[in-house]
């Protein structure tokens, strides 16, 4: 019989299928609902973090700028330079003396001597001193000490080009050790510490790289007063005029021996270039 009744529908005489419908449409909803919660969630965390970045990012340029501006304002310390004044040439017979003096950045000052001997004079060989005689008498005279005593000495040796490289370097550093031997065991100048250049070959006329052979080629072409003007012996003293009693650091030497080159106090066209002084362990 028709059911005429205004009464609702029961649900349980729903057929399943439709019972089935409905329950997948309230789990679409209720998972509709949970990712559109997460999108909304993921949305303000967003835009927290953005307005925390942006407050930092206002703050840091405030911080900034007001620092900057200060500075700008504000007077600046001018950066410590390294100063060095050196006079004319002087001969003093045996050697030529040149006075210096110099300031480094770390306002320590020094009085410097560059004393350049005539190395075809007083070397001879690959360790031997010729004239050692009076090598030793200049070394003992009384104005040789009064230039070097207590004082920092590096010696430099310096080679003609002519010959095997390898050689003339090796020559080079014989006849750093056997100068500043002699000098240490001279009475009356007690040295605060050696220090050796072994410079090399001079560099050959010109600016073109060429061969070993070629460069002996020129030398031999080359008078024998010329290939004598190569050869270097030049010893520099540095006697501290504020000392500390400390010896020196490697940052000191690193700084004086790049003034002594600037100032062509030291020649840097040998082999070694502008090479930094190597500490010399004497017997």
């Amino acid at each position: 019989m028709e059911n005429t009744s205004d009464a609702p529908e029961d649900p349980s005489w729903a057929p399943k299928d439709e019972i089935a419908i409905r329950i997948d449409a309230h789990r679409e909803a209720q998972a509709e609902r949970a990712r559109l919660d997460a999108i909304r969630r993921k949305r303000r965390r967003i835009i927290t973090f953005l307005i925390i970045i942006a407050a930092a990012g206002l703050g840091y340029t405030g911080w900034y700028f007001r620092n900057s501006l200060w500075k700008i304002g504000a007077p600046q310390p001018a950066a410590a330079t390294a100063k060095m004044e050196v006079g004319q040439p002087v001969d003093a017979i045996e050697y030529m003396l040149t006075r210096a003096s110099t300031t480094l950045p770390d306002g320590k000052s020094y009085e410097l001597r560059r004393l350049e001997f005539d190395a075809n004079r007083f070397l001879s060989g690959n360790a031997t001193l010729d004239n050692a005689d009076k090598f030793r008498a200049t070394l003992s005279s009384e104005s040789f000490r009064q230039e070097v005593k207590d004082a920092w000495l590096i010696v430099f040796a310096g080679a003609s080009f002519d010959g095997d490289p390898e050689a003339n370097r090796q020559l080079c550093r014989n006849r750093v050790t056997s100068v500043a031997t002699t000098i240490k065991n001279t009475p009356g100048i007690a040295a605060k510490g050696f220090w050796g250049i072994s410079a090399g070959e001079k560099a050959p006329p010109g600016t073109a790289p060429i061969s070993e052979k070629e460069e002996n080629a020129i030398a031999a072409r080359m008078p024998e007063a010329e290939r004598r003007k190569q050869r270097a012996l030049i010893i520099i003293a540095a006697r501290a005029t504020n000392p500390s009693g400390a010896a020196p650091s490697p940052e000191f030497i690193r700084q004086l021996s790049a003034l002594l080159y600037q100032h062509g106090l030291l020649p840097s066209d040998y082999d070694a270039g502008a090479g930094e002084p190597v500490p010399l362990n004497l017997p």
